[in-house]
């Protein structure tokens, strides 16, 4: 399992969240300014 799966399966644990929306939020946060992720972790 690669880092981006592996990202996703944590966000598709939360209520609400399936699978393709973890992905989704996963490549968003993959993608974002590394001050937006400082900022969200």
């Amino acid at each position: 399992m690669n880092a981006l799966e592996e990202l996703a399966e944590s966000f598709s644990r939360l209520p609400g969240i399936g699978k393709k929306s973890g992905m989704r939020l996963a490549t968003h946060i993959l993608q974002a300014d590394s001050s937006f992720v400082q900022r969200f972790s």
